[in-house]
């Protein structure tokens, strides 16, 4: 059993989550209305009441942020010093603001919880590298991997769970 107070303790398993999260979003585009101008820069405005699509795939993907290597899984970009040296809009698995998902707070909790559960006493493999991974569209704004779930999963000894 988990308690609360466990939970929070999961601090590498929570990086896991929030990293796997960056790389593949469950949603990874969102249509917003511009509330007022917003000047990107000197010879850019998005001007007010415009529609726009924000790409989580891509902000999430983006050099600039997430450094040479934004592509590869690295659980680490959520050590707390490199987090607070980013933008808090920079990683938006679930949106943001006065619209962000209801569901957030709650999707974290049952996340980390099962990915303890199943570390604790499986062995999950893959033969795939981040490489060979295809990502697509599942109708409109669902996104997984092309490739389907390719995982092993193999038993660890003394583990009591699934006997």
């Amino acid at each position: 059993e988990f308690s609360l107070e466990d939970c929070n303790k999961l601090t590498y398993t929570e990086m896991v989550c929030k990293e796997t999260m960056r790389l593949f979003p469950v949603g990874p585009i969102i249509g917003r209305r511009a509330t007022a101008d917003v000047r990107l820069d000197e010879n850019h405005i998005i001007p007010q009441n415009a529609q726009c699509i924000i790409s989580f795939y891509q902000l999430h993907r983006d050099p600039d942020v997430w450094g040479p290597n934004a592509d590869r899984f690295d659980p680490e970009n959520f050590l707390p010093e490199k987090a607070d040296q980013r933008h808090p809009y920079s990683f938006l698995p679930f949106s943001a603001g006065s619209r962000n998902c209801l569901g957030y707070r709650y999707a974290w909790l049952p996340m980390k919880i099962m990915l303890a559960y199943l570390a604790r006493s499986y062995r999950l493999k893959t033969s795939l590298t981040m490489d060979q991974l295809t990502l697509q569209n599942y109708g409109i704004i669902i996104l997984r991997i092309a490739q389907g779930c390719q995982v092993t999963v193999e038993q660890r000894e003394g583990s009591k769970l699934g006997r």
